[in-house]
């Protein structure tokens, strides 16, 4: 089954498109801030569906409700590729949010519930962080594949186009999976749920999460560390456009100034990918080494603080090459960080409600995406340079505020 595993994260990261989609967006002739209004919408409607479908995919069987998040991201991948407006654009995202909530906490449960039958319920970091650097590892290749498919055909919509079909070769992995993975009882039929026991499951779930302690700090540690990354990591696209510009002509051998912010931009996606798929798959090795997953996160959020003070300085002093380089060490921060904070809510949460409280942080995460993306995506666009190196100021002053609260609140607690 961990074959299987990783075969499905390295599958469902199989997104051509991802380090194009901003500039697919403004060569449709979108400002920043309707890019920044799309990606505000990514994030709220998938809060809207992420609870109802966690508890969804606990009742109805985790396989059905991955199914479901396949069809759906797939009708998004078709509607973006052949959207030439901002209005048809709106129900594209609105499709991938449906795949995201579906998607999100629904397969890290059934991976608990593989380690819970196999009686190796301690591996959930290790094991996770393994599944997670096989997505990183996709999505690396992605990268290479998506720089080939927009660098021969001069346009971007063929990459959302052919990311349909190793969503379709997920479908047949996923059929393969074990009926025990779905997660509900036996005994009980498969049917799916109204929409009044899914809203009061959502509400049962989110009440009893938040009274649960050992549940609730790594929630509001996920929101403030998730949030902020979700809402900044598409703008690497743009600044590493717009760092393709600064380069001599000679050194990268293509003629068009697109050509060479396509492959600019993949060869900084491919690095970042490998480097973050070895982050998470050594994220069990900081676990051991701080003695467990609390003093774990409590290193990750001083790491992350220093982070986010050399991206205020450096933008602050002038340094966009220091900016850079927090900006990407933020991206390998995520990845030690995210298998280390989903083995804490794995160890704490319920077998039976793993997907409804893994979708809670993601939930939470998304709504501080959803308040800080239009903004965002505002300061972009008064940027003179035409890079976003001009919102990385704010950016690092506010992260900054979290990380040291988390790490100081996390060191002062033990």
């Amino acid at each position: 089954m961990l074959v299987r595993f990783c075969l499905y994260g390295f599958l469902k990261n199989q997104r051509f498109y991802e380090p194009f989609l901003l500039l697919s967006f403004l060569e449709r002739g979108l400002s920043f801030f309707e890019i920044g209004l799309l990606l505000g919408l990514r994030e709220i409607a998938t809060n809207l569906f992420e609870i109802p479908t966690g508890v969804l995919a606990d009742r109805w069987g985790r396989r059905r409700a991955l199914i479901l998040s396949f069809l759906a991201y797939i009708a998004s991948f078709l509607l973006l590729g052949s959207a030439r407006g901002f209005p048809l654009l709106l129900p594209a995202m609105c499709l991938y949010s449906l795949g995201d909530a579906l998607r999100t906490g629904t397969h890290k449960a059934m991976i608990f519930a593989w380690l819970d039958n196999e009686g190796r319920s301690g591996d959930q970091t290790r094991v996770y962080g393994i599944t997670r650097s096989w997505s990183k590892f996709g999505s690396a290749v992605s990268v290479v594949l998506g720089t080939a498919l927009v660098l021969g055909s001069g346009e971007y919509a063929i990459a959302f186009d052919l990311a349909v079909f190793p969503y379709l070769a997920n479908l047949v992995n996923l059929s393969g999976y074990p009926a025990f993975l779905d997660g509900r009882s036996p005994r009980r039929p498969p049917a799916f749920p109204g929409l009044a026991a899914l809203f009061r499951g959502s509400l049962e779930s989110l009440a009893e999460t938040w009274k649960n302690v050992d549940l609730r700090r790594p929630l509001c540690e996920g929101m403030a560390f998730g949030g902020l990354f979700l809402a900044s990591k598409d703008y690497l696209q743009n600044l590493l456009a717009g760092l393709a510009g600064g380069l001599p002509a000679s050194w990268i051998p293509l003629e068009s100034a697109r050509g060479r912010s396509v492959l600019v931009i993949g060869l900084g996606y491919f690095v970042l990918h490998l480097a973050s798929g070895f982050a998470s798959r050594k994220a069990h090795r900081l676990v051991e080494a701080a003695g467990g997953e609390e003093a774990a996160s409590r290193k990750v959020w001083t790491f992350a603080a220093l982070l986010y003070a050399g991206l205020a300085l450096g933008e602050g002093a002038s340094l966009p090459l220091l900016s850079v380089l927090a900006f990407l060490a933020l991206h390998l921060c995520q990845n030690l960080w995210r298998p280390i904070l989903v083995g804490r809510l794995g160890l704490s949460s319920p077998a039976g409600r793993r997907a409804t409280i893994l979708s809670i942080e993601s939930q939470a995460r998304r709504i501080a995406a959803f308040m800080i993306a239009p903004l965002l995506g505002w300061a972009v666009g008064l940027g003179a340079t035409g890079t976003s190196l001009g919102a990385f100021l704010p950016l690092g002053l506010l992260g900054l505020v979290p990380s040291l609260f988390f790490a100081l609140r996390s060191s002062g607690s033990r």
